[in-house]
């Protein structure tokens, strides 16, 4: 069993003297997990013994799988800690600059935003374009054959377990980036209301905010428990 935390990019999140008790629950549960744990998760694959030379073509197969598989839930995982970041800065930097926030919509704060961007490579790899997502690296078999595509042609690595019809064989590689970005409260009141429906004001916005901030932190979670499952099994193959 691994737990995890924000890692050391995030070890000096703050948090605002309003944030309530439920902030304050979430860090004693979450935030405060030493990194030494995160460490230890992703290494764990490196520790593995040699796999068997007498493994079946079908348990090669579910390697390969497991493989591509675990390499999606990991960079998953990093991609949501960034998130929850960003949705914890924001809310400390409205709730902080409330007064200012409410006499001007066009109030300016600054996060570390995630951003996917292409790398360029070498070789051929099977990218989700509907999720900006790297499924397969290297991969140069037809899609029936990638070990990240299921036998009904969904994909079992990216966010949105898309059709194989959004993935493309490409030469570069989707990578997610942290950067310093400046956002105004009336963009984000913007987007809120568009997805919503609903007219908003700040104390609403500031409520769901704590809405996408608990279902990322479920989303994170379910990841953890995808991995250890994951790890666990190719652990098992490994040993044969």
């Amino acid at each position: 069993h691994f737990k995890f935390n924000n890692s050391d990019e995030f070890s000096q999140t703050g948090t605002s003297a309003d944030c309530g008790s439920d902030e304050e629950n979430f860090d004693q549960m979450f935030w405060k997990m030493g990194s030494t744990n995160m460490k230890k998760f992703f290494a764990a694959l490196n520790e593995m013994p040699s796999k068997s030379l007498s493994l079946t073509k079908e348990v090669l197969q579910e390697r390969k799988q497991l493989d591509a598989h675990m390499q999606g839930l990991q960079l998953q995982i990093k991609v949501g800690l960034i998130k929850l970041d960003e949705i914890k800065k924001t809310q400390a930097a409205l709730e902080e600059h409330k007064s200012e926030v409410e006499k001007d919509e066009n109030f300016e704060y600054e996060v570390q935003a995630v951003k996917a961007v292409q790398r360029n490579t070498d070789h051929t790899a099977r990218n989700c374009e509907s999720c900006k997502f790297t499924c397969h690296d290297p991969c140069d078999g037809w899609t029936w054959f990638c070990p990240a595509i299921d036998w009904s042609g969904n994909c079992r690595v990216c966010p949105g377990k898309c059709g194989s019809g959004s993935h493309q064989l490409k030469m570069y590689k989707y990578e997610y980036v942290t950067q310093k970005e400046k956002k105004t409260y009336k963009n984000l009141k913007g987007n809120y209301e568009k997805v919503t429906g609903q007219t908003m004001n700040l104390e609403k916005l500031l409520e769901y905010l704590w809405g996408d901030f608990f279902q990322i932190q479920d989303r994170i979670l379910d990841l953890v428990k995808g991995s250890s499952g994951c790890l666990a099994r190719l652990k098992e193959i490994a040993l044969r």
